[in-house]
């Protein structure tokens, strides 16, 4: 699931994602605030990774960083996915 990060979001952003992670990923001069990407459970949703979108231009770059065990996996290319739409949508 996709939300925008909140700025409590930041301490579970660095834990979870350990030292690969960016916090320029986190700025908020963007087209869309970044999204949080969360996976939910029955004990809530953990937070696997962030995603935004950028203006280049005419273009909208999308940028997706996720969690080291939902690099490679379905979780990231749908993640990847649903952020391609948003950019679609935005134009």
């Amino acid at each position: 699931f996709l939300r925008p990060v909140w700025p409590e979001d930041r301490a579970g952003l660095i834990a979870e994602m350990g030292e690969s992670f960016d916090p320029e990923l986190l700025r908020q001069d963007r087209c869309v605030p970044p999204m949080l990407i969360t996976l939910p459970g029955d004990a809530g949703a953990a937070l696997i990774g962030v995603g935004t979108l950028t203006r280049q231009g005419r273009n909208v770059d999308v940028s997706c960083q996720m969690a080291a065990p939902f690099r490679d996996g379905v979780y990231a290319a749908e993640a990847r996915a649903a952020l391609r739409q948003m950019a679609l949508l935005i134009g």
